[in-house]
């Protein structure tokens, strides 16, 4: 009968304890111990009700380190001490989260009993005194503004180091931001102890507290520590300067020893391009083994120029530029070609008698700029120049270090994100300036450019020039055609055909294999639009793919100072 009685007692009362509807909090006591180091000691006793709706394996703790002062944002440490309950130890974990840390009360492997529980948390906060003037103030949110359940009672005790006298004491309750709310009492227990306490606190409400003393009793913060605390509030905008100016330092380091030109030699007009070049090879060189939109249109007019293709330019009811490239008739006089021309051509026409140009990707157009490109980088590579592409590991070694470091950092101590994606972009900027910076002309490259840039200077100025010269070419037709697909190179083929007479060279260039109609020798507008369409007809279309509360100048409130955050069950 005894045990009949026992069961249906114990049914009756996890009966009673499933018919409530919601878990609560029954009380939330804490007392604050405040250190000469500007710390606070806390233990917190929670006693809440489990029911295994929120309540399954125990509650947590969430507590900001984001603390507002009235001369900026600090980010305090917590270091926790121990966990209890029902005065036995505990099991915890931590995680960080945005603002703040949260402490998981109990095991993930096992589930707390149904029931009344009474957990103790034990914490030190650092950096919780603010000092004025005359005396030193914490304020201290003792449950926080996060909870998701109601308080029946809360109460908080708080010390001063040494028990030095509180000069002034205050409280707020309710929502974040009250000001006008005090439904709590207090009672001194000597002069450096006060207790606050306050009924029926419902969810997202808090009880807030505040209490001044003479400075006097503070110890002097050592500088080493006041290092790790400016580390601490600054670490992104640390890491990103250090970052910055290491990888400046490397990049230039680097630039030293392998970026330096060889020294520039005197600029001589040049009449003639170098013996064997192309003006495609040319232009390459001169951009610093960069293509350029008009390498291939110049390297077309030059095979023309030699006899082997025709370009012709056909009207488009759509105003589109359109270009037909054949071979040349067989009347035509051939020059002969370099083993790059002819491989361009075979790439471009092969077999068959034409193929057209224009602003839509032509398959064959792009295997000839592709063999263009890399054929000339195969001959120019390490004989003319060197890109010390080598060098991009050494250049983003230390860049992704600082990095992973600002992401750590910013997973422990919080800032501003924008920081880590500015500092990204000004890495990014920087390498990529350097990495053109390495970029080093050979001393036979050097050479060669100076030849180049002797020729340009020619065809840019070669009346001038023409006039002062010893040796002066013969400015007729076949030297303006010769010249021709290097002034196209060098975006000035307009300014060469104006250099020559008009009735010396019209009759001849109509009857050149790249003479369009409607354009003159001295206004070949046309060739940017024949480089504009090959540009586009070599590129395939791209398939459709928290912070805590805070001082405020104005006063204290509900949800202000240190402390605070929230909690839950799990």
């Amino acid at each position: 009968m005894t045990r009949f009685l026992l069961l249906l007692a114990t049914l009756l009362i996890h009966s009673f304890l499933y018919s409530i509807e919601y878990e609560k909090i029954y009380g939330f006591h804490s007392n604050i111990q405040i250190q000469a180091n500007g710390s606070v000691l806390v233990t917190e006793e929670i006693e809440v009700l489990a029911l295994h709706h929120n309540i399954k394996k125990g509650i947590y703790r969430d507590l900001p380190l984001n603390f507002q002062l009235p001369d900026g944002t600090i980010r305090q440490k917590l270091i926790v001490k121990g966990v209890l309950r029902d005065g036995n130890p505990e099991p915890f974990s931590t995680d960080m989260i945005e603002g703040g840390i949260r402490i998981y009360m109990g095991s993930s492997n096992s589930r707390v009993p149904v029931g009344r529980h009474t957990y103790e948390l034990t914490y030190e906060l650092d950096r919780t005194v603010y000092c004025k003037e005359s005396d030193c103030e914490v304020m201290w949110n003792v449950n926080g503004n996060q909870w998701s359940m109601g308080i029946d009672t809360i109460s908080a005790t708080i010390t001063t180091p040494e028990n030095t006298e509180i000069l002034s004491v205050d409280g707020w309750t309710g929502e974040y931001g009250e000001s006008t709310k005090k439904n709590f009492e207090m009672k001194s227990l000597g002069s450096g102890k006060q207790v606050f306490m306050a009924d029926n606190i419902y969810a997202r409400n808090n009880l807030t507290i505040s209490v001044s003393f003479n400075k006097e009793v503070m110890s002097e913060v050592p500088f080493a520590t006041k290092m790790t605390y400016f580390f601490r509030d600054n670490s992104l905008l640390v890491l990103a300067i250090l970052g910055l100016v290491i990888t400046f330092i490397i990049n230039f380091l680097l630039w030293l020893k392998y970026g330096v030109d060889p020294k520039k030699g005197t600029i001589i007009p040049q009449y003639y391009a170098p013996e064997g070049w192309s003006p495609a090879e040319v232009l390459y060189l001169l951009n610093e083994g960069k293509e350029d939109d008009n390498m291939f249109a110049a390297q077309l007019l030059q095979l023309a120029v030699k006899g082997h293709i025709k370009i012709e330019k056909k009207d488009s009811k759509s105003n589109e530029d359109i270009f037909v490239i054949s071979h040349a008739d067989k009347s035509s006089k051939k020059q002969s070609l370099t083993t790059l021309e002819q491989g361009f051509i075979d790439k471009l026409l092969g077999k068959k008698p034409y193929t057209i140009i224009r602003e839509k990707y032509n398959p064959r157009v792009a295997v000839a700029h592709r063999f263009l490109l890399s054929r000339i980088e195969k001959e120019q590579a390490g004989v003319y120049f060197r890109k010390n592409k080598r060098l991009l590991l050494l250049q983003y070694i230390f860049p992704f270090v600082s990095i992973i470091g600002m992401s750590l950092a910013f997973n422990y101590y919080g800032g501003y994100i924008a920081i880590i994606f500015i500092t990204i972009a000004l890495l990014i900027v920087m390498n990529i300036i350097f990495m053109r910076l390495f970029y080093q002309p050979t001393k036979k490259g050097r050479k060669m450019l100076d030849h180049i840039l002797g020729l340009e200077r020619f065809i840019k100025y070669a009346d001038e020039l023409r006039i002062k010269a010893t040796n002066k070419p013969d400015m007729n037709f076949d030297f303006f055609e010769r010249n021709l697909p290097y002034a196209v190179a060098f975006g000035k083929a307009d300014e060469w055909g104006k250099k020559f007479q008009a009735q010396d060279i019209e009759a001849r260039y109509q009857s050149s294999n790249y003479y369009v109609h409607g354009y003159s020798f001295h206004h070949l507008a046309y060739i940017g639009a024949l480089s504009a369409a090959s540009a586009s007809a070599s590129v395939a279309p791209s398939s459709a793919g928290s912070s805590g509360g805070g001082f405020s100048s104005g006063g204290g409130f509900s949800g202000g100072g240190a402390g605070g955050g929230g909690g839950g069950g799990w």
